[in-house]
């Protein structure tokens, strides 16, 4: 944990979760483990985010993404469609531009209450 000073001189302390790759359990095994500590402490005071990515051995990375939005969209307070890791299989063939325009179409798509700005 550190903590940084932002405009209005207010101390903020920041967890951040460094890991290499996308290691998880998968989206239902994380979904079911959030469920679990936001009934026992309620939302965590703070944004919570969650990357979403590939499964290396996935058929349909598509589906992979949306998948994941299915899972924490309502859970997270942002997410994030991560197409850059280098250490996942055939995750770079989605940052060709038909590929992006697809993945950003399908995940539009997934859930209308949870806004999908697109950083450029």
């Amino acid at each position: 944990m550190f903590s940084c000073t932002v405009e209005s001189n207010k101390e903020i302390n920041l967890t951040l979760n460094f890991r290499y790759g996308f290691n998880s359990d998968g989206h239902s095994a994380v979904q079911q483990r959030l469920q679990k500590q936001f009934l026992r402490r309620g939302h965590p005071n703070g944004i919570l985010g969650i990357n979403l990515g590939k499964n290396k051995t996935s058929d349909d990375a598509v589906a992979d993404y949306v998948k994941g939005i299915q899972c924490f969209s309502g859970l997270a307070d942002y997410l994030v469609i991560n197409v850059s890791s280098p250490n996942t299989p055939g995750l770079r063939a989605m940052q060709g531009r038909r590929q992006l325009a697809q993945l950003i179409d399908k995940v539009s798509l997934t859930d209308s209450s949870f806004v999908l700005p697109l950083i450029q």
